[in-house]
């Protein structure tokens, strides 16, 4: 078994990008209201030229080391804080107001739905914007689109940051894929192995004669003692020093042959990625990416099971 990243379809995430992208889709929405329905003018004056000058100063000049430009930085981002800021307060007494005045037909009640929904993700934007303070990685959005996307880090040297959904895969010697999963917040790759040596027992009636992965399922030797136990070869290497012992066990010959079945499963997952799509998904929504999965693990199996 292995893992890899699948990325959304959004662009690399930065505080002034979210905060553009959350001021132009607001704007976007209200005159898309506006132009259904007269009288629901709202009379809320945009300046979206300026706030795209701002964010592509921001952009431009944020990774310069002189102290003039990161003061002109800071105080375009306070400027573009406060006015996303300001026209979220405003859209969000404006779709009040419309609620109660009872004129929404069903096209501006789902466009105000969808201002509804983008208003607590607009909160958040700025909230992770804001100088100063630290939010963690799980309460951050790195797209309004997209919101479902995590920031994983997996310690590639090209890609130190990913954003988009772990995949588990697990494959048999015939390079079929027998399990797969994708979820909305991620655990550590520990827990799948379990899952994954569980399911093969249900589904096939006994535990593998070899299972092999790399050195990120390593929990500590008990847990590897447990489960040579139940596998003929557990070939997954360990974390740090070894003794004598362990030495001994990770250079056998069996254990070696199991690391060499092992890099079947990367090449498996290179062929997802260069020629069924796993390296982007495109679908939107969480469901939908996660489908999207499963439907690339189906061909994969079905072309496999065509020419075997």
């Amino acid at each position: 078994m292995d893992s890899t990243v699948t990325e959304s379809n959004i662009h690399y995430p930065t505080d002034s990008f979210l905060l553009w992208d959350c001021y132009r889709t607001l704007c976007r929405l209200l005159h898309k209201v506006a132009s259904e329905d007269r009288l629901l003018e709202c009379g809320i004056r945009v300046h979206l030229k300026k706030i795209k000058q701002l964010h592509t100063f921001i952009s431009t000049n944020c990774g310069r080391q002189s102290k003039s430009s990161k003061r002109a930085v800071k105080k375009a981002m306070k400027t573009l804080i406060e006015r996303t800021e300001a026209l979220a307060n405003k859209v969000a007494a404006f779709v009040i107001s419309a609620e109660k005045s009872g004129r929404q037909n069903i096209v501006t009640g789902a466009l105000c739905d969808e201002i509804r929904r983008l208003l607590p993700l607009t909160d958040q934007s700025i909230r992770s914007s804001i100088n100063g303070e630290t939010v963690p990685a799980k309460e951050r959005i790195f797209s309004i689109f997209e919101e479902h996307t995590e920031l994983l880090r997996r310690g590639k040297a090209q890609k130190p940051c990913e954003f988009g959904h772990l995949v588990t895969l697990a494959q048999t010697a015939e390079k079929f894929i027998t399990y797969y999963s994708i979820e909305e917040r991620s655990r550590h790759d520990t827990v799948h192995k379990d899952l994954v040596l569980k399911d093969h027992k249900e589904r096939f009636g006994k535990y593998p004669d070899i299972f092999a992965a790399d050195k990120n399922y390593y929990t500590d030797m008990e847990d590897v003692a447990y489960w040579e136990e139940r596998v003929d070869t557990f070939a997954v290497g360990k974390k740090g020093k070894r003794d004598a012992l362990e030495t001994e066990r990770e250079h056998s010959e069996s254990f070696r042959s199991a690391q060499r079945f092992r890099a079947g499963c990367e090449g498996s997952i290179s062929v997802l990625k260069r020629v069924f799509g796993l390296k982007r998904c495109l679908s939107k929504g969480f469901k939908s990416f996660a489908s999207s999965i499963g439907c690339l693990v189906f061909c994969h199996n079905l072309v496999n099971l065509a020419t075997g």
